[in-house]
Formats: C-alpha cells, sequence, structure tokens
C-alpha cells in the first residue's frame, strides 16, 4: 500500500479521500466535493491537489492512516481541525 500512488481516477482511492474529509469536516458545507480545490486546505493538504502530499512519500497508506485517525479518535481529530483553523497560528 505504501509503494501505491494515490489516483483520483481510481474510485476506491477517490471514495477513500472523500470519507476522510467527512470524517475530518462533518460540518463543513462543502456538499460538493472537487478533485481539486481549496477544501482540501482547510482540512490540513499543503496545497488544493492532495495527490501532491499523499504521494510525497507514503502514498495510499497515508490515506489509509487519516481516515483510520478520524474513524477511530473523532475528539482528537475534532481538536486538530479545530486547532488547524484558529486564525492566530503560527504555523
Amino acid at each position: 500500500i505504501s509503494q501505491e500512488d494515490y489516483d483520483p481516477a481510481k474510485a476506491e482511492h477517490w471514495c477513500l479521500l472523500c470519507s476522510v474529509y467527512k470524517a475530518i469536516a462533518p460540518f463543513s458545507e462543502n456538499s460538493h466535493l472537487a478533485k481539486i480545490g481549496s477544501q482540501w486546505e482547510e482540512i490540513g493538504f499543503q496545497g488544493s491537489d492532495p495527490r501532491t502530499d499523499l504521494n510525497r512519500s507514503m502514498r495510499c497508506l497515508a490515506l489509509l492512516q487519516l481516515l483510520a485517525l478520524a474513524q477511530d479518535q473523532p475528539k482528537l481529530t475534532a481538536s486538530l481541525y479545530e486547532l488547524a483553523n484558529t486564525t492566530n497560528n503560527d504555523w
């Protein structure tokens, strides 16, 4: 899994990424997710195309780990999301 690049053209990859988004930002007003867009930065990706971050190192394994964290630790995930989207952080 760590050797398989994330590819949004593969339905299973796209479904995993959408599940990650919905688990991290369940109250987001984004009802339609674009494969490239600012909503990915909202949940912590460095840019508008999550493929760049995912394929930089751990590929699909990183995606599965994000999903596991979001599903297994929803309170922690919500706290991290809120902290990351606070306007007065320096990082």
